[in-house]
């Protein structure tokens, strides 16, 4: 034990289990490092319920507790899910209480800004740190645009709801959270772009950078190499055709290249409609594989099969320009190098990492694979890259070198 203080971990609505995959496997990972170095850590997951009123056990062991807090009782006439709010958080905090989990710090996945969530903040007061890791205000008028709603009116029930849909979410965001982050201890924020824009949001507001993580104890290094005239293999891996990850743009930049390259998208079927329509749009009618989901023990199989992996290519679309994706430092973990589209946080801050990937501009241009060509090759033309790649992700990148780093920011003076 390296940090003689305890840490109460709170995510809100997430599908946690025993099972390391996705959203899982991220938050049990870290709850893991952080057990190790510091008094006691335990991942508390909150599920809200409208089906009844009590507060119910799902899921308990030694690294997490999901609760299940039921709040039919306010889930009831106009503005519903504004009372339903405030009561899950007023129950969760007395759960928290009643059952004297031992905290120093609570470390809270940042769950947008309400009435509930202010309240919750003021009795844990400069107990709590969130996490944010996107520009929230953004987030919220991007999630309203999506939503169909029925035609205004001034008919009670109609114009409630209209207000608590429509309004309520941003007006919180942009005025409740003033209130709720005074109260914090401090903000963690993925990257410095988010850092910065929490701050000028919220004057007064403390915040450091804590990019993001992966497991390196588990992680061969790949196998694959590159051999003169061979057929160069690119990879991609996504779980949903969100426009972030610019599939768009990679499919319609592959395009002119199908007939000189192979391109292997993993986490998605081809049968999917968004890319059955791109294909046809593209007139790609060769070289594109598409594995469909994959599971963790099937990476190594991935990796060994591609030379150069892509991360996000369209971060544009959400006005950022910094990240720290989990995937680019996966394939750093395996010594594939990568090609992004954005400012890679870890990436920035060290500039050892500059001759093992390549960035492209942060817009919706095509870009040349026979440029990318000329990158991999000369990565590949050092046999030694791939290991002293994966040696300096794991310097900067493993999950215990991050958890450090963030329990020195969130320490008790």
């Amino acid at each position: 034990m390296e940090y003689p203080f305890s840490i109460l971990y709170i995510t809100i609505n997430e599908n946690i289990s025993s099972i390391y995959e996705g959203v899982s496997k991220k938050l049990l990972t870290k709850i893991n490092a952080l057990q190790k170095i510091c008094s006691s850590c335990i991942l508390l997951n909150g599920k809200i319920s409208i089906e009844h009123n009590d507060v119910k056990i799902v899921e308990k062991n030694n690294r997490f507790v999901t609760v299940e807090i039921g709040v039919k009782e306010g889930n009831v006439g106009y503005l519903n899910k504004i009372k339903s709010d405030k009561l899950f958080y007023r129950k969760l905090a007395d759960y928290i209480e009643n059952n004297q989990f031992v905290t120093d710090r609570i470390i809270f996945r940042y769950p947008y800004a309400t009435a509930g969530l202010k309240q919750f903040a003021k009795r844990f007061n400069k107990k709590i740190v969130f996490e944010h890791n996107s520009k929230e205000i953004k987030e919220q008028k991007l999630n309203i645009a999506k939503k169909k709603y029925a035609k205004f009116s001034f008919l009670p029930s109609q114009f409630f709801y209209w207000f608590q849909e429509r309004k309520y979410p941003l007006y919180a965001e942009k005025y409740l959270s003033c209130s709720i982050l005074k109260n914090a201890f401090a903000g963690s924020c993925v990257t410095t772009e988010i850092a910065n824009y929490e701050r000028r949001r919220n004057r007064g507001y403390k915040t450091f950078v804590s990019s993001n993580f992966y497991d390196f104890s588990n992680v061969q290094l790949s196998t694959f190499v590159y051999q003169k005239n061979e057929i160069l293999s690119f990879g991609m891996i996504v779980s949903t055709t969100a426009t972030w990850y610019g599939l768009d743009r990679l499919i319609r930049s592959f395009a002119p290249f199908q007939k000189k390259y192979k391109l292997v998208i993993a986490g998605i079927e081809q049968s999917n409609e968004l890319v059955k329509k791109l294909i046809e749009e593209n007139n790609i009618t060769e070289n594109i594989y598409f594995l469909g989901k994959i599971k963790t023990h099937q990476l190594t199989s991935f990796y060994n099969t591609v030379h150069v992996c892509f991360g996000s290519l369209g971060l544009y679309n959400l006005d950022l320009n910094y990240a720290s994706t989990l995937k680019v430092k996966e394939s750093l973990a395996f010594g594939v190098p990568v090609v992004i589209g954005y400012n890679e946080e870890d990436f920035i801050a060290n500039k050892d990492f500059a001759p093992y990937y390549l960035q492209l501009p942060n817009c919706n241009s095509l870009f040349d694979f026979d440029a990318i060509k000329t990158f991999a090759v000369k990565f590949y033309a050092d046999p030694e890259n791939k290991r002293k790649l994966r040696d300096l992700a794991l310097k900067y990148m493993d999950v215990n070198v991050k958890m450090k780093a963030l329990l020195e920011n969130i320490k008790p003076k």
